[in-house]
């Protein structure tokens, strides 16, 4: 079939401006905060070290300030994500709008915690349940990215890979468009897959290793999905 066409009126200057001048603004909390994840340690040595404490004590302050400053920022990032947006709304906004500011923003503090540290561990169901995702029991999600955490639902004892891309937040044109993504139980979603908006993954299907669906795809359950654009290439023994 014909291209489709992809031109849009570019967003008004004035969106583009004040969006920026709120980016600027917030610039400092964000860089703040990644600093003192070094920063804290440092001037934790710098305390300790005048307190003549032995090596293994000095060890295990600086340790636990480590752990501290992780889990701070954490539960902070947390705190932010709900006063900033509250529980994300499925919709289309323009580019450079008040809520496409506000969902960059939680994306940016989501970076702050480096979820790749809490990869294939209970701690990243934790983190994502705090953040508004539906998680059933024994999920294994290892360091995967989520448009909006808060919008998807994952059935007990699924797997989704590493670097897989969990897509229910996109910018298409001069929009942001935001929806919801279903993962069934003991579904399979492959390393660096791609599952965009509006996706229905049925209970033990799979979804291949760098596998792209696109939107508004329904994987039927145990059914196999495979390649790029992606298709079913055949049935999971059960």
């Amino acid at each position: 079939g014909p291209a489709p066409d992809l031109f849009f009126a570019p967003p008004p200057f004035m969106s583009r401006f004040l969006c920026g001048l709120a980016q600027a603004a917030v610039m400092p909390l964000i860089l703040s905060i990644s600093t003192l994840q070094w920063l804290g340690v440092f001037i934790a040595f710098m305390v300790v070290n005048e307190k003549e404490l032995t090596f293994w004590n000095t060890v295990g302050v600086l340790c636990g300030t480590y752990v501290s400053i992780k889990f701070g920022t954490l539960f902070l990032v947390v705190i932010l994500k709900w006063l900033v947006i509250g529980r994300t709304k499925p919709g289309r906004y323009p580019l450079w709008g008040a809520y496409f500011f506000r969902w960059w923003f939680v994306q940016r503090l989501n970076a702050l915690v480096h979820p790749s540290y809490l990869a294939n561990s209970p701690i990243m169901r934790l983190y994502l349940r705090l953040m508004g995702a539906k998680l059933g029991s024994g999920v294994m999600i290892a360091h995967a990215e989520f448009g909006a955490a808060d919008l998807v639902e994952v059935g007990a004892g699924a797997s989704i890979g590493h670097k897989a891309n969990i897509a229910n937040a996109e910018v298409i044109g001069g929009q942001l468009l935001i929806g919801r993504v279903k993962i069934g139980r003991d579904a399979y979603i492959g390393n660096q897959s791609i599952v965009p908006i509006g996706c229905d993954i049925g209970n033990d299907a799979r979804v291949e290793d760098m596998t792209a669906l696109i939107e508004d795809t329904v994987v039927a359950p145990a059914e196999i999905w495979d390649g790029s654009p992606a298709k079913k290439i055949g049935m999971v023994d059960v």
